[in-house]
């Protein structure tokens, strides 16, 4: 992942940054954990230019800060995590759980802010709306969130849903089996 002019890395318990021209080495960090296995999918998250998050082990996601170089416990669950990186989006850090749904964490203090648990699993992707966020099923189930998590309403889709990703401007592309689908979400009328 490209980060202050340099690229991140990390296997094991360790990351690194490197400087993409020369390979030069400009950041060593040991890490609390292992790095989660991503199975070859993004592991880091930006929260700032001096944040970078990341899951180590089945349930933790630490903290490098680039400016100190110290590693921080960010966040710890009581559950297994799902080994992928950490979404943030709408000023939010989404953690997706295993079989399950989202923990929305605080980005500073690292403290549980909601969770989401539809009772169905969800895809990749948090997309922020007008009104909150938006979640989908694998199932191909919209649930449209409020600012602090609550449902405010769901709509079935045709297909089975893959990923979620945010196009801007209201528009969102979501990975079907076999297609990509962009839609567009309208604010709700009352």
């Amino acid at each position: 992942m490209p980060w202050d002019g340099g690229v991140l890395s990390g296997s094991g318990s360790e990351a690194w940054l490197i400087d993409p021209h020369d390979g030069r080495e400009l950041g060593r960090w040991r890490l609390p954990e292992p790095l989660a296995d991503t199975d070859h999918r993004p592991a880091f998250t930006l929260v700032n230019p001096d944040r970078c998050l990341m899951p180590c082990g089945p349930r933790s996601v630490v903290a490098i800060r680039l400016s100190s170089g110290l590693v921080d416990q960010f966040f710890r669950h009581d559950a297994d995590l799902s080994a992928s990186a950490a979404e943030f989006t709408g000023g939010v850090v989404w953690l997706r759980e295993r079989r399950a749904g989202y923990l929305a964490v605080d980005p500073d203090a690292g403290s549980k802010l909601w969770n989401v648990d539809v009772r169905q699993p969800l895809v990749n992707g948090v997309v922020r709306d007008s009104e909150g966020f938006v979640v989908v099923s694998e199932g191909g189930v919209f649930f449209r969130l409020r600012s602090d998590g609550h449902v405010l309403e769901r709509c079935s889709s045709v297909a089975r849903v893959a990923a979620l990703r945010d196009l801007g401007a209201g528009e969102i592309i979501m990975a079907t089996k076999g297609t990509l689908r962009v839609i567009t979400v309208n604010p709700r009328k009352e």
